[in-house]
């Protein structure tokens, strides 16, 4: 308790620093208002846990409330400017994921994957991608497209529909210390789906482009050939990489939280450079680690003692960056985007999981573990708006709606659904 009122303390130390600076005209150095938000956030996140809460949860509500659309204590260009550490912390996170997996499992329960991820994609994206294409036409101002192109739309909103948070996923299994057949399964499964949403966009992004700029159409060999360097290159150099990290452990093994976190900088930086899908390069390399020798457990706490400062400057910066103004025009849109997603999640999800007789512990609960969203649903939208101007920057708006509701609630409803299934270990006493 006296380390949480140290720190909140400090935090309001900084919080009258920066405000003093503002009123006498002075400039607050980035480093400073980054420290800040490193602070206030993991302070947030232990208010959070004493309340029952995910830590995420209180990272992204630290990000809310020190951002542009409340106090403001980072605008949008120092948001922008902290883009950087979001790659560099997707690229941790994105090791412990694949380093979580242990494929001899999956194996064991390739019914369960196969059958959960069957009915969460077809479900879940017909009945979005129906649902949205009719949603549309009572927004002709928003959306001047004809009957072909509202229906192309909505295939693109179904595809965000689809696509999880494998970030929020580990987040909240690190932290609670989760372990069981449902906090495996839902780990396996959200890495597995962000490949298919990856491959899944790429080729409806293509048809949707030729739709609207047939001068395109005769470009699918080049749309075919960057998605097989994409998914391919990356694979190829997250094992080369995993390799690379069972070597450093098993002849040299000093400093390997530091070793790690340089690495993923240079994958980050080196991913960028290659067009190349950088959690996916990552992923490989943690499955490679894990699958591939027996120190998969080392590894994993490595990554751990040196994430935490990311993960909590990666979720506050992803809260900061929400804005909330524009909810105004579309929040219809963004009510039925989200009430559809939730719902076919569940159906998909609790289908899927029944037909391969998962257990009801597992069955009932499950679906929780696939509703937060971040990066590439963001990413997805980014795209979008940048190659369609116009109704694109409105489907921007409303993809990013719903990532707001999500990200916020989604960790919350995982955690509780992981005490439902009694994955949670017991709870130990704060400090």
């Amino acid at each position: 308790m006296s380390r949480l009122f140290g720190l909140t303390a400090l935090a309001l130390l900084m919080a009258l620093m920066f405000y003093l600076s503002r009123f006498g005209g002075g400039a607050f150095p980035l480093s400073m208002t980054l420290g800040f938000l490193l602070l206030v956030g993991f302070v947030c996140g232990k208010l959070g846990n004493r309340i029952g809460l995910p830590g995420i949860t209180g990272y992204l509500a630290a990000g809310i409330v020190m951002g542009p659309s409340l106090l403001g204590v980072l605008d949008r260009r120092a948001v922008t400017d902290l883009e950087l550490i979001n790659s560099f912390a997707l690229t941790l996170i994105a090791l412990t994921a694949g380093g979580e997996v242990n494929l001899r499992r999956i194996a064991r329960s390739l019914k369960s994957f196969a059958m959960i991820v069957a009915g969460q994609m077809t479900i879940t994206f017909a009945s979005v991608f129906v649902l949205m294409a009719w949603a549309l036409s009572f927004f002709p101002v928003e959306f001047p497209l004809g009957a072909a192109g509202l229906m192309a739309v909505g295939a693109l909103f179904a595809i965000t529909s689809i696509a999880n948070s494998p970030s929020s996923t580990v987040a909240v299994i690190v932290e609670s210390g989760a372990r069981g057949r449902m906090t495996e399964l839902t780990l396996g499964i959200t890495i597995l789906k962000d490949i298919m949403v990856i491959v899944a966009f790429a080729l409806t992004f293509g048809l949707v482009s030729q739709l609207f700029d047939p001068s395109q159409a005769g470009h699918g060999h080049n749309i075919a050939a960057e998605l097989s360097w994409e998914i391919g290159g990356s694979i190829a150099f997250g094992v080369a990489l995993g390799l690379m990290i069972i070597g450093y452990m098993k002849y040299i093994g000093t400093e390997l939280p530091v070793f790690v976190v340089a690495l993923s900088y240079l994958v980050a930086v080196a991913s960028n450079a290659m067009s190349l899908h950088a959690l996916l390069v990552c992923m490989s390399a943690g499955l490679a680690v894990n699958n591939l020798s027996g120190r998969g457990h080392s590894f994993i706490e490595a990554v751990e003692k040196g994430s935490l400062p990311l993960y909590v400057l990666f979720f506050a910066i992803a809260g900061a960056g929400i804005d909330f103004s524009v909810l105004a025009d579309v929040w219809l849109l963004v009510l039925v985007l989200t009430a559809s997603r939730l719902a076919f999640t569940w159906f998909g999800t609790w289908l899927g999981a029944r037909v391969a007789g998962e257990q009801r512990d597992v069955r009932g609960n499950i679906w929780m573990g696939f509703l937060a969203q971040a990066g590439i649903t963001l990413g997805i939208a980014v795209i979008v708006a940048e190659n369609f101007p116009g109704w694109g920057d409105t489907f921007k708006s409303v993809v990013i709606g719903s990532i707001a509701l999500f990200q916020v609630g989604g960790p919350v409803m995982f955690k509780f659904g992981l005490g439902r299934a009694g994955e949670l270990p017991m709870r130990k006493k704060s400090i």
